[in-house]
């Protein structure tokens, strides 16, 4: 699909998901050997979600597969599809929302990436125009109605002006991001504070996405 955030690859690596920015939906692929692209078997089923949304980004499952989370850039709003069979994209329907305001407080119209980690407990997400990554909270597990107003956020200016996506390692000690400005990933410890830069050796214009291939819940 065009424009394409939210990568998100499941746990075996032998399905992947994306979401079509352009188109409003969300696209499913397949892939005959774990991890490897050139294997792919693409759009097998695709979810419209043009009555949530219109212009998607961040993509996340629910530890289980039971629910597929989507933040939407043009209504400012994180946005929650049911589904009645784990991970099947064609069996989800829209069953809650919240908007970014007051999780992000500082641009709420221009979140990008999120991430649920902390088994659902804690949220992550990225401003886009304040660039800024915020983490709040949640009193109950994969709900955004219980995350507290962000408890702390940390600038990433000084490495890119335009960041479009984030994800946070497994041990929770470090925050990667991708951005437009440089199109480079950027690293940070979050325990020590040191920051790393990787720019890929052949330049990629406009980075929309991070993921690594540790589990069904992968970046946003």
């Amino acid at each position: 699909g065009g424009n394409p955030y939210g990568i998100t690859v499941g746990s075996d690596g032998t399905k992947m998901w994306h979401m079509d920015s352009t188109g409003d939906d969300i696209k499913y692929h397949t892939l005959s050997t774990p991890y490897d692209i050139t294997t792919m078997t693409q759009n097998v089923a695709t979810l419209d979600i043009s009555s949530s949304s219109t212009h998607a980004k961040g993509l996340q499952w629910n530890g289980d597969g039971s629910k597929i989370y989507f933040s939407d850039d043009g209504s400012a709003t994180l946005h929650q599809w049911d589904c009645t069979s784990d991970y099947d994209i064609t069996s989800c329907s829209s069953s809650a929302s919240r908007t970014w305001d007051p999780i992000a407080m500082g641009s709420p119209n221009s979140v990008g990436g999120f991430q649920w980690v902390n088994s659902g407990n804690d949220l992550y997400s990225i401003d886009m125009q304040y660039d800024r990554i915020y983490h709040n909270t949640c009193g109950t597990a994969y709900d955004a109605n219980t995350c507290t107003t962000y408890q702390t956020s940390l600038s990433i200016n000084a490495q890119d002006g335009t960041p479009n996506d984030m994800y946070i390692s497994p041990d929770g000690s470090k925050v990667f991001f991708v951005g437009n400005d440089g199109d480079d990933i950027n690293e940070y410890e979050l325990t020590g504070g040191s920051t790393t830069v990787y720019t890929p050796s052949t330049k990629l214009l406009g980075l929309n996405d991070v993921t690594f291939n540790v589990g069904a819940t992968s970046a946003s």
